[in-house]
């Protein structure tokens, strides 16, 4: 196995150490009737985040933590792949789709040495790359096992939404 970089590493580290401190708020918004955004948990239809039709779309959610926004997908259709760099916050989403009985891949890694993933825009993504990379078929070289972790959550819901349109 490569060793990660000191950033990856660091940044890896602080979400395993962190997560706890995201497991009841996390249940609440698993829990919750519809998705809700944001600090203030603004209801989705007030943000229309998600695109109306889901259903069958493939979806990458990067930097996934417990698994929230996939659960949403999932719910509404789609197969979506969740993403992180912790293990600790990858547990807390597999304990989560268990007590909801909502299921999904989740897969634990960090995009670094991945570059068509380091892009500034979703729409600069090889969509047919993602595809691949969903069903586990990798280019060769490609750090398949691999995670996507993006910390900017921004970038991370207009990558979703752009791959599950």
């Amino acid at each position: 196995m490569t060793e990660l970089p000191e950033h990856v590493a660091r940044n890896r580290g602080f979400w395993n150490d962190y997560a706890p401190k995201w497991i009841e708020s996390g249940r609440e918004d698993w829990e919750a009737e519809e998705p809700r955004w944001g600090v203030w948990r603004v209801p989705e239809f007030e943000v229309g985040l998600l695109p109306a039709e889901l259903e069958g779309k493939d979806a990458i959610e990067l930097g996934c933590g417990t698994g929230y926004v996939s659960s949403w997908l999932a719910r509404r259709g789609a197969r979506p792949v969740g993403i992180d760099n912790s293990e600790a916050q990858l547990e807390t989403a597999r304990r989560f789709q268990h007590e909801f009985e909502v299921e999904f891949a989740l897969l634990h890694g960090s995009a670094e040495g991945t570059s068509r993933w380091n892009s500034t825009s979703p729409r600069q993504i090889d969509r047919a790359a993602a595809r691949e990379r969903l069903r586990g078929r990798g280019a060769e070289g490609d750090p398949a096992a691999g995670g996507l972790d993006d910390p900017a959550p921004g970038k991370r819901f207009r990558l979703v939404a752009a791959l599950a349109a």
